[in-house]
């Protein structure tokens, strides 16, 4: 028997820590059973929680001023320029 908060226990077993991460794995397939229930606005939200911050919509390289050390950060979705 599972105890304890559903969302939490999937996030454990997904290792997903963020709604985009659970979205990415199992939006498409959400979509797909239910897109007869969503409205438009819902299914552009989704698309745009499943883009942000990924290298769809782009990303620059930061720099460590002190070290040098480098990272890519990828471009939110900027929820308000895509509606």
């Amino acid at each position: 028997m599972i105890t304890g908060n559903p969302q939490l226990l999937l996030v454990e077993k997904t290792g997903a820590g963020q709604v985009a991460d659970i979205i990415r794995k199992s939006g498409r397939r959400f979509m797909d059973r239910f897109e007869k229930y969503l409205a438009w606005p819902q299914v552009k939200v989704l698309n745009a929680i499943e883009r942000c911050r990924t290298a769809a919509l782009g990303g620059h390289r930061d720099q460590c001023n002190r070290c040098g050390h480098q990272a890519i950060s990828y471009n939110s979705c900027l929820m308000g320029s895509i509606f």
